[in-house]
């Protein structure tokens, strides 16, 4: 599947929605366990929402 995205799409926004990887199998995990948001995840979500952003504006 990333052969092809890279393929048809734009290289760019895909490497922008790469960083959203680590964030939803977190997310994901957390439901599945039931543990609570901590401060930490948090800050890391922060930071990879922060990267996703900065890396999709114009140059």
């Amino acid at each position: 599947m990333w052969d092809a995205a890279l393929k048809r799409g734009d290289a760019r926004q895909i490497g922008v929605l790469s960083y959203l990887t680590p964030l939803l199998s977190t997310l994901i995990l957390m439901v599945t366990t039931g543990r609570p948001l901590s401060w930490n995840i948090a800050l890391a979500t922060a930071l990879i929402l922060g990267a996703a952003v900065v890396g999709t504006r114009a140059r």
